[in-house]
């Protein structure tokens, strides 16, 4: 009966230490490389641009990478279910990253007090002309080289209503993705 005990207590503290190794591994694997901030705030207005457009007889207008990344972070503070998933997920940072007709957001999230993970979601770009929006939908949620299923966040799409800031007789009639911004060709409305 004693080995048993033995054999036993030897079992629990082997998985106790494995357990404890597997939480220290998760731990450094989740953590993100860099600490990940909010952009800083950049002053997006498009009707100043839309002045400038008309000085410099010019019909295209491109919102730079940096100039997105604050858009994106307004809408998060903004927006619903975005606001509510930055409280839930105590979300600390986000960084996006254009490629062409794609787009990767870097999100820094506490999920336990004191331990930070880095989360990487792609997006697929699209614009809709009727309702003058570019809309970011997801496709992909990534932990360094572990996805995460789309079930288990169930991500809504992202909307930029960029025509809500430009006047009524302005319409966007063409966007182009590019990896150093979004190139917007304006017209009438008639």
């Amino acid at each position: 009966m004693r080995k048993l005990g033995k054999w036993l207590l030897r079992v629990l503290a082997f998985l106790l230490i494995l357990f404890i190794i597997i939480v220290i591994a998760a731990y450094f694997y989740i953590r993100p490389g860099e600490p990940i901030g909010w952009p800083p705030k950049v002053e997006v207005t498009l009707m100043e641009r839309l002045e400038q457009m008309v000085h410099n007889r010019s019909l295209r207008l491109q919102l730079k990478e940096d100039e997105i990344n604050a858009l994106g972070a307004e809408f998060m503070e903004t927006t619903e279910p975005y606001r509510t998933y930055k409280q839930q997920w105590n979300i600390t940072g986000m960084r996006m990253r254009l490629d062409n007709d794609a787009m990767s957001i870097d999100v820094q999230t506490e999920a336990f007090a004191g331990v930070q993970a880095g989360v990487k979601v792609s997006y697929r770009l699209e614009w809709n002309e009727s309702t003058q929006t570019i809309r970011a939908i997801p496709e992909g949620t990534h932990v360094r080289a572990l996805t995460i299923p789309q079930s288990w966040l169930m991500l809504k799409p992202l909307e930029f209503p960029l025509a809500s800031q430009l006047p009524t007789w302005v319409k966007i009639k063409r966007v182009e993705f590019t990896a150093d911004g979004w190139w917007m060709t304006l017209g009438l409305k008639l």
